[in-house]
Order: C-alpha cells, then sequence, then structure tokens
C-alpha cells in the first residue's frame, strides 16, 4: 500500500513538472512572410482577413443611391452579361439600348462602364469591383425586371416601348408598304393595325398584333408599368 502511494506521487509530480514546462513554452515564431511586418520577431499572430464589404450587400442603400431624380440624368444604356439574356430583351422591349453578350470574354464589364453603359451582372465579384455595377440578384426576369424599375426608370417611357430591335438592339424604322408586303405573309399584311417597322441591321419586321398585347399584359402583371418606375 505505502509503495502504491509513493508511486501515485511520483506521477503526479511528473505531470506537475511536465504542465510547468508547456505553460513556460515561448510563443511561437513567426512566419518568414510576415517578421518585417509591424516588428513581428518573436511571436506568432494568426490575422482575421478583412474583407471589403461589397457595394451590392446592402440593396436599398445601393437603389437610393443610383436611383434617378431628373429625366435629364437618366442612363439610356446598359450592358448585360452572359447570365441575362432575358433581361436585355424585355430591357429592349421597354426601349434601352442594352447590349448583351451571350459568351462573356474577360474585360466586358470595364469597358462597357468606360462607355458609359451601365454594366449589369450576376456574378457577385464582378459587381464588387465594377465601377457603377449592378449585382441582379435573382434568376427570374420579373424578379430581376422590378429590381431594375426600383432603380431606374425603364418603365417610365411608354412611347419608346417596342422602337428596338429584340434581336440586334438596333432602333428600328419605318417601314414602306412595299416593303412590308414582300417580307410579311399576306394575311398580316391586311390584318395588322399599326405600320410596320424594319430593323437595319438584321432586316427583320415588326408590327403590332397580338404578341405585343401580351407582353404588355405580362408587364402589368408583373407590376412593370409607367406608375412602378422612379421618376
Amino acid at each position: 500500500m505505502l509503495f502504491l502511494h509513493q508511486r501515485l506521487q511520483r506521477n503526479h509530480a511528473l505531470v506537475k513538472v511536465k504542465f510547468d514546462e508547456i505553460a513556460n513554452v515561448p510563443s511561437l515564431p513567426c512566419r518568414r512572410r510576415d517578421r518585417d511586418r509591424k516588428g513581428c520577431r518573436d511571436t506568432f499572430r494568426y490575422r482575421r482577413r478583412q474583407r471589403p464589404r461589397p457595394r451590392w450587400t446592402n440593396f436599398q442603400e445601393r437603389a437610393e443611391s443610383l436611383m434617378i431624380k431628373q429625366p435629364s440624368d437618366i442612363p439610356e444604356r446598359f450592358f448585360a452579361d452572359a447570365m441575362l439574356g432575358r433581361l436585355a430583351r424585355w430591357l429592349r422591349v421597354l426601349g434601352w439600348d442594352t447590349v448583351y453578350r451571350p459568351h462573356r470574354k474577360p474585360g466586358d464589364l470595364e469597358r462597357a462602364a468606360a462607355e458609359g453603359r451601365v454594366p449589369l451582372t450576376r456574378n457577385q465579384k464582378l459587381g464588387a469591383s465594377v465601377k457603377n455595377a449592378v449585382f441582379i440578384r435573382s434568376d427570374h426576369v420579373e424578379v430581376q425586371l422590378r429590381q431594375m424599375a426600383s432603380m431606374f426608370p425603364i418603365a417610365a417611357r411608354p412611347e419608346e416601348w417596342f422602337t428596338r430591335c429584340l434581336d440586334c438592339n438596333s432602333r428600328l424604322e419605318e417601314a414602306s408598304p412595299e416593303q412590308a408586303r414582300e417580307m410579311v405573309p399576306d394575311y398580316i399584311f391586311e390584318t395588322a393595325s399599326g405600320p410596320f417597322k424594319k430593323c437595319p441591321s438584321c432586316g427583320r419586321f415588326f408590327w403590332p398584333g397580338s404578341h405585343r398585347k401580351r407582353m404588355i399584359e405580362r408587364l402589368r402583371a408583373w407590376r412593370i408599368d409607367s406608375r412602378s418606375s422612379v421618376c
């Protein structure tokens, strides 16, 4: 019994010595690349990386900063990246000059911003790094249009609706009846209720019909009209 007691005391002393040695261990040296930073030569410090807060984190603040008050300040040109094809098409329906690139190339957003266009992107990193870029939060086109309507008066000009080609973004021109008769079906030529227009770039013809009515009804269902825009 005495032998067991002495053995326990010896083990306790060894444990105490080991604990004291661990407690008195000097700080680990800092990494080589950090030795010349702020006199760091004796201790190792874990530094938490400070990431800059993206401009699009607070959407309300971003919307207020881009809110248009005067008609002369309205940006008339946009650039949509490869993930915003449907949004670009609807912006063209509303009469806005919108360039769309189906295949993304390095520097597209930077070049668009330099040309005076407002870059629109679904990429969070690009939206935070490019000046005046707008990060589109949703994948659904109706939500995308409502976000755009809260920041820009995209539907405030009904007279500009259906004035651009939906394929190539060119402004449409009036087409003569002779040109329209050669290019459109006879039934459409006889029943169309409005003038025919032609795209000078791709040669496509446009006319008012049931498809235009369906587009207007869809915009109203999405609450995208002249009353929902920021003026």
